[in-house]
């Protein structure tokens, strides 16, 4: 990726994360401080990770996996974790916003970082996606994201229909990509055999 378009990527990163970390200390913790930002772009890096490191609370995101190759004018699913992917507040969702898949790693992994703060400060701890995590990414996603997706009805009856019509093309026209050439444009995937749809394996470095 050109230097010009990582400063881009870098710097609403680093806007969002200001605007995150300031309801963090009007909302939940006024001493939180997120010590560490970092952005790795290499390719190789696919999975993030928010928690504690040795300067405090901190993050770390594999950014070249969410800004690759997308413009924002395509309809795309964004997937969580599997065990949550479904709910209406914490999962993933449909959109055409090229901004809104790193919002969300960047909200989750933020989580992460004030979730271990609070072990810190409660001497409590928990399941990385448990209640206390779940509960922090929620109030976070309520606030910065979940009012700015589109309608997730209208979205994924639009997705169903690019997905079975792309489908429809593959099958009548094209050899079906194999996965590794599909993973080299989309990232780490799951496919489905039967009609060769897709979808991302959201990966997160273990905690």
């Amino acid at each position: 990726m050109e230097r010009l378009r990582k400063a881009e990527w870098i710097h609403y990163a680093n806007s969002e994360l200001d605007m995150y970390v300031k309801f963090v200390n009007e909302q939940i913790f006024p001493k939180f401080i997120l010590a560490k930002r970092s952005f790795d772009f290499s390719p190789s890096r696919r999975s993030s990770r928010g928690g504690m490191y040795a300067d405090g609370p901190g993050i770390n995101i594999a950014m070249h996996h969410y800004c690759k190759n997308y413009t924002g004018e395509r309809l795309i699913r964004v997937y969580e974790y599997k065990s949550f992917d479904s709910s209406p507040t914490i999962g993933g969702f449909y959109t055409k916003d090229k901004y809104q898949k790193l919002d969300m790693v960047l909200l989750h992994e933020l989580a992460h970082a004030v979730q271990y703060y609070a072990y810190r400060i409660n001497m409590t701890r928990c399941k990385p996606h448990g209640p206390i995590w779940k509960n922090i990414y929620k109030r976070l996603r309520e606030e910065f994201l979940n009012p700015h997706l589109g309608d997730q009805v209208a979205l994924k009856a639009e997705y169903d229909d690019d997905v079975a019509s792309i489908t429809k093309h593959r099958k009548s026209t094209m050899p079906v990509a194999t996965k590794k050439e599909l993973e080299e444009e989309y990232g780490q995937i799951n496919i489905n055999l039967q009609d060769g749809t897709y979808e991302d394996i959201v990966e997160e470095d273990a905690k």
